[in-house]
């Protein structure tokens, strides 16, 4: 499919999500999304992760997207928020403009690493070898300080016990 065909596919979405934003009911409670528009709005998301992926393989749009419907409806109601929209909106618009300033990208999609930031992606499998270069000496440190801490006030709370006492013959006050 030629390059502005996905684009236009693109810009349908787009539309989509502004006619979405434009339907939102700004009430005294807050503003809340068309009831006819949240299972549309859900199906958009989940074309737009899988269209992503057809286009670039893998990429960090597809999950950013998710991770702004996620967040969206992470509240009382479960509602997806206007902010939820407009999120996703801008990542479709980023795309877009990638698409637009660099057409080869789509070509390239067999080899990621000329378009995935390495460093936002988690690895498939974390491994004990992974851990020991990814993780800062700092952090280990951090967690090496924790565990004697928490080892130790363990071990204090432990010799106050009268049973502990008790059983090593032990006094403290």
């Amino acid at each position: 499919m030629p390059n502005s065909n996905h684009i236009e596919n693109l810009r349908d979405y787009e539309n989509e999500l502004d006619a979405i934003l434009s339907r939102f009911t700004h009430a005294d409670k807050g503003i809340w999304i068309n009831s006819e528009d949240k299972p549309r709005y859900e199906q958009i998301v989940l074309e737009l992760r899988d269209y992503y992926h057809d286009l670039f393989g893998e990429n960090n749009y597809g999950p950013t997207t998710i991770n702004a419907y996620y967040e969206g409806i992470n509240n009382f109601y479960k509602s997806p928020s206007f902010n939820s929209v407009q999120r996703v909106k801008s990542v479709l618009s980023a795309s877009i403009k990638r698409v637009e300033r660099n057409p080869e990208v789509l070509s390239s999609k067999d080899n990621p690493s000329s378009f995935v930031n390495p460093e936002i992606l988690y690895p498939k499998k974390i491994t004990a070898e992974w851990l020991l270069s990814n993780v800062p000496m700092g952090m280990w440190l951090a967690m090496a300080g924790a565990f004697v801490a928490v080892f130790i006030l363990g071990a204090t709370a432990t010799a106050k016990l009268s049973l502990f006492q008790d059983w090593f013959g032990i006094t403290i006050k």
